[in-house]
């Protein structure tokens, strides 16, 4: 009872610090989040709970092509467009009890012509929301300048470095935009400072792939000399979601040294990451690598929380299945209200419990082994 009373202190700290008093405010938000963590962990088939993460793409279309990205493939299905404000109303409001809002997906929302108006309509429809936004940052002092993000009342910018140099920047992300990016990292640090404000948080992130793994430790390096929040532990990225073959040019070997050594540079020198949450054996955990992603399904949080819509209003599950063109409804054509306990959730669900592969999109993913790394 103890423990179960500390958790919930744990958890009430953390509403306060990204959403504020005005969470407190709103008394059903945080009862149907602890409904939704309970519904997830018994695998619940029908959901009594709505979503308290939920990842909107207000952009469609981007201003690069990664190597790494879908977007770089001809046939690639998504919409390629931008929301409309009044969808994105529409939208949130069928998601009344949500905590956290990121505004994501295969485009870059800086992208979006009304992005701030999004933003400032998301923080006046519910005002205790986390406002996450994902980012290139290749357009920050052009389609907007720190300070207007600053007062935008975004609650976190994370930006997508996937580099610690120009170089492989440009052989990542196809542009030469290395230089921009961190000095507006620091001008966005500095006009928060100067505003006097206490958001956003500033943090980055780092895709481990073939031409850039080398760099985890100095990524982890030049995030802590820059100052930000929090810095995203790097993630690997092995297998079709853009690359053919993602894990060529690594060996397992090479990459466990990296890996090793990321984790050994975080502690020592206090970098804001999370140090214990990263892989600690590397080795071990490649040894159960494929054990591990063929059942990953099993455990899938995304039938429960954390759902997508896309630009057109789509739902959708996750990123890992971009490249289907297979949705679970759409939230402009029918109440979201029907869609999360319709008949093909509560068979996807039901599936998932009975330890079947749910739907196409993740049988193409989730359980397709990845390229195998060589020794």
């Amino acid at each position: 009872m103890a423990s179960r009373i500390m958790s919930k202190l744990k958890h009430l700290r953390k509403f306060l610090r990204v959403g504020g008093w005005p969470i407190l405010c709103r008394p059903r938000v945080i009862p149907n989040y602890f409904l939704n963590q309970r519904e997830q962990r018994a695998k619940a088939v029908v959901m009594k709970s709505l979503p308290s993460k939920v990842e909107i793409e207000i952009s469609g279309k981007c201003n690069l092509r990664c190597r790494h990205c879908l977007r770089a493939h001809s046939h690639y299905p998504r919409p390629q467009k931008f929301i409309a404000l009044d969808n994105f109303e529409t939208i949130l409001k069928q998601l009344p009890y949500i905590v956290t809002l990121t505004l994501t997906g295969a485009g870059e929302p800086l992208l979006h012509p009304d992005f701030l108006k999004i933003v400032r309509r998301a923080r006046q429809l519910l005002p205790h929301l986390n406002i996450v936004v994902y980012t290139n940052f290749t357009l920050i002092g052009k389609a907007v300048t720190a300070q207007e993000l600053v007062r935008s009342g975004a609650s976190q910018i994370h930006v997508s470095l996937d580099a610690a140099s120009a170089d492989v920047y440009r052989q990542v992300r196809g542009v030469d935009a290395w230089d921009h990016i961190v000095e507006g990292i620091k001008k966005l640090l500095e006009a928060r400072s100067q505003l006097g404000a206490h958001r956003p948080l500033v943090g980055t992130n780092f895709t481990m792939m073939r031409d850039n793994f080398h760099q985890a430790p100095m990524y982890v390096q030049l995030a802590h000399r820059l100052g930000v929040d929090y810095i995203a532990y790097p993630s690997l990225l092995m297998t079709s979601w853009g690359y053919s073959n993602g894990a060529e040019g690594m060996t397992k070997s090479a990459l466990c040294e990296v890996m090793h050594e990321t984790r050994s540079i975080a502690k020592k020198i206090g970098a804001p990451m999370p140090v214990e949450a990263y892989v600690a054996d590397p080795d071990g955990w490649f040894s159960h690598y494929e054990e591990l992603r063929s059942n990953y399904f099993r455990n899938c949080m995304f039938f429960r929380n954390q759902i997508q819509i896309d630009a057109a209003g789509n739902f959708r599950l996750c990123c890992r299945h971009p490249r289907s063109p297979h949705t679970y409804g759409n939230l402009l054509e029918k109440p979201f209200s029907e869609l999360w306990n319709g008949p093909v959730m509560i068979t996807a669900r039901r599936r998932q419990v009975a330890g079947e592969v749910p739907l196409p999109p993740c049988g193409e993913v989730c359980v397709v082994p990845d390229p195998p790394l060589a020794p």
